[in-house]
Protein backbone atom coordinates (compact mmCIF):
# COMPACT_ATOMS: atom_id res chain seq x y z
CA UNK A 1 0.00 0.00 0.00
CA UNK A 2 1.72 3.72 -1.01
CA UNK A 3 0.17 6.78 0.07
CA UNK A 4 0.05 9.93 -1.22
CA UNK A 5 -0.18 13.13 -1.03
CA UNK A 6 -3.25 14.69 -3.18
CA UNK A 7 -3.08 18.18 -4.47
CA UNK A 8 -4.74 20.74 -6.67
CA UNK A 9 -3.35 22.79 -9.50
CA UNK A 10 -6.32 25.00 -11.01
CA UNK A 11 -9.26 22.40 -10.78
CA UNK A 12 -7.56 19.37 -11.17
CA UNK A 13 -6.13 16.96 -8.17
CA UNK A 14 -2.65 15.10 -8.58
CA UNK A 15 -0.82 13.03 -6.36
CA UNK A 16 2.81 12.30 -5.61
CA UNK A 17 3.97 9.45 -3.57
CA UNK A 18 4.84 10.63 -0.03
CA UNK A 19 8.17 9.29 0.21
CA UNK A 20 9.57 12.05 -2.01
CA UNK A 21 8.12 14.97 0.67
CA UNK A 22 9.85 16.51 2.85
CA UNK A 23 7.36 18.68 4.18
CA UNK A 24 4.42 20.98 3.54
CA UNK A 25 4.83 24.73 3.96
CA UNK A 26 2.26 27.88 4.18
CA UNK A 27 2.89 29.63 1.27
CA UNK A 28 5.53 32.37 1.14
CA UNK A 29 6.98 35.06 -1.29
CA UNK A 30 9.48 34.27 -3.69
CA UNK A 31 12.31 36.10 -4.45
CA UNK A 32 12.79 36.35 -8.87
CA UNK A 33 15.68 34.65 -10.22
CA UNK A 34 16.99 36.41 -12.92
CA UNK A 35 16.61 34.48 -16.49
CA UNK A 36 15.34 31.34 -15.12
CA UNK A 37 12.77 29.42 -16.89
CA UNK A 38 9.13 30.51 -17.12
CA UNK A 39 8.38 27.92 -14.84
CA UNK A 40 10.40 28.80 -11.58
CA UNK A 41 9.04 30.46 -9.31
CA UNK A 42 11.84 32.33 -7.57
CA UNK A 43 13.24 31.14 -4.82
CA UNK A 44 12.49 31.31 -0.58
CA UNK A 45 14.70 30.93 2.35
CA UNK A 46 13.28 28.01 4.26
CA UNK A 47 14.55 27.39 7.85
CA UNK A 48 17.71 28.66 6.75
CA UNK A 49 18.09 26.51 3.65
CA UNK A 50 17.81 28.40 -0.17
CA UNK A 51 14.72 26.27 -2.11
CA UNK A 52 14.01 27.11 -5.44
CA UNK A 53 10.09 27.03 -5.92
CA UNK A 54 8.65 25.64 -9.26
CA UNK A 55 5.03 26.54 -10.64
CA UNK A 56 4.34 23.07 -11.47
CA UNK A 57 0.91 24.87 -13.38
CA UNK A 58 2.82 26.85 -15.56
CA UNK A 59 5.01 23.57 -16.23
CA UNK A 60 1.88 21.42 -16.86
CA UNK A 61 -0.13 24.20 -19.07
CA UNK A 62 -2.56 25.01 -16.53
CA UNK A 63 -4.43 27.95 -15.86
CA UNK A 64 -2.79 29.21 -12.49
CA UNK A 65 -5.01 29.65 -9.52
CA UNK A 66 -4.51 32.88 -7.19
CA UNK A 67 -2.78 32.81 -3.77
CA UNK A 68 -5.16 31.91 -1.10
CA UNK A 69 -5.21 31.05 2.85
CA UNK A 70 -4.54 27.05 0.98
CA UNK A 71 -1.87 27.87 -1.07
CA UNK A 72 0.90 25.61 0.12
CA UNK A 73 4.73 25.07 -1.22
CA UNK A 74 5.35 21.26 -1.56
CA UNK A 75 9.04 20.87 -0.47
CA UNK A 76 10.14 17.20 -2.30
CA UNK A 77 13.31 15.47 -3.49
CA UNK A 78 13.99 15.51 -6.94
CA UNK A 79 17.48 14.33 -8.42
CA UNK A 80 19.17 14.31 -5.21
CA UNK A 81 17.94 17.63 -4.41
CA UNK A 82 15.82 19.74 -2.16
CA UNK A 83 12.82 21.68 -4.06
CA UNK A 84 9.82 23.26 -3.65
CA UNK A 85 6.60 23.96 -5.66
CA UNK A 86 3.36 25.69 -5.10
CA UNK A 87 0.65 24.33 -4.65
CA UNK A 88 -3.36 25.55 -4.75
CA UNK A 89 -4.17 23.38 -1.90
CA UNK A 90 -3.13 20.39 -0.12
CA UNK A 91 -6.30 18.82 0.41
CA UNK A 92 -5.18 15.05 2.14
CA UNK A 93 -2.89 12.31 1.99
CA UNK A 94 -4.88 8.64 0.74
CA UNK A 95 -3.56 5.36 1.12
CA UNK A 96 -3.41 3.50 -2.31
CA UNK A 97 -4.37 0.06 -2.78
CA UNK A 98 -3.24 -1.67 -5.56
CA UNK A 99 -7.13 -2.09 -7.12
CA UNK A 100 -7.20 1.90 -7.28
CA UNK A 101 -4.59 2.21 -9.44
CA UNK A 102 -6.22 2.20 -12.93
CA UNK A 103 -3.82 -0.60 -14.79
CA UNK A 104 -5.46 -0.93 -18.27
CA UNK A 105 -6.40 2.83 -19.71
CA UNK A 106 -6.41 3.71 -23.31
CA UNK A 107 -3.80 6.45 -23.40
CA UNK A 108 -3.82 7.19 -27.31
CA UNK A 109 -1.83 10.02 -26.74
CA UNK A 110 -3.92 11.67 -23.93
CA UNK A 111 -0.78 12.05 -21.61
CA UNK A 112 2.64 11.64 -21.61
CA UNK A 113 2.98 8.43 -19.55
CA UNK A 114 6.69 9.68 -18.33
CA UNK A 115 4.62 12.46 -16.68
CA UNK A 116 1.74 10.66 -15.23
CA UNK A 117 3.05 7.43 -13.46
CA UNK A 118 -0.24 6.35 -12.99
CA UNK A 119 -3.78 6.69 -12.45
CA UNK A 120 -5.96 6.38 -9.37
CA UNK A 121 -9.63 5.54 -8.65
CA UNK A 122 -10.82 7.74 -5.62
CA UNK A 123 -14.22 8.17 -4.30
CA UNK A 124 -13.76 11.83 -5.63
CA UNK A 125 -12.56 11.17 -8.89
CA UNK A 126 -9.62 10.18 -11.07
CA UNK A 127 -6.22 11.41 -9.73
CA UNK A 128 -3.11 11.92 -11.88
CA UNK A 129 0.26 10.53 -9.76
CA UNK A 130 3.15 12.71 -11.26
CA UNK A 131 6.52 12.18 -12.08
CA UNK A 132 7.87 15.38 -10.41
CA UNK A 133 11.33 14.20 -11.90
CA UNK A 134 10.31 14.19 -15.64
CA UNK A 135 8.09 17.05 -15.16
CA UNK A 136 10.99 19.58 -14.20
CA UNK A 137 13.60 17.92 -16.24
CA UNK A 138 12.54 17.82 -19.25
Amino acid sequence: MLQQVIFKLGKESYGLDITGIYSIERYKETTHIPLADTYVKGMVNLRDEVLVIYNLSERLGIEEGSVSEETRIIVAKVDDKKIGFIADEVSEIISVDDDMVLANIQNEGLYDPNIVKSIIYTEKGLISVLNLEHVLNH
